[in-house]
């Protein structure tokens, strides 16, 4: 977005915050998950966020423009994900089974 620092925050109604470390704005607070966040990751460039949350949806927001650029439609028991920026590579844990996706940095 600017350059500086910045943190993400998942709350357990499915909203999310985003916010300039060191200041107290907020610039961007993409939503419309349903469930609770389970897990927040920046992409390589820290424009784009990727959230996971418990109605099962993994999402990619474009913070700048703050819209949603993809959306994944999993198991709605999801319990846990983990995201690693470097290579995209994104696990995510639900009642029935662990799948692994891949979110391509283009």
């Amino acid at each position: 977005m600017t350059g500086e620092a910045e943190a993400a925050v998942g709350a357990g109604t499915g909203g999310i915050a985003v916010c300039h470390l060191g200041t107290d704005r907020f610039p961007a607070h993409p939503s419309s998950h349903t469930g609770r966040i389970l897990m927040l990751g920046f992409m390589s460039d820290e424009d784009r966020l990727v959230p996971a949350a418990a109605d099962g949806t993994v999402r990619v927001w474009l913070l700048a423009e703050q819209r949603q650029i993809a959306k994944v439609c999993g198991d709605a028991t999801l319990h846990c994900a983990a995201f690693e920026p470097a290579t995209g590579a994104l696990l995510v844990g639900s009642a029935a089974d662990v799948a692994s996706l891949r979110i391509m940095d283009t």
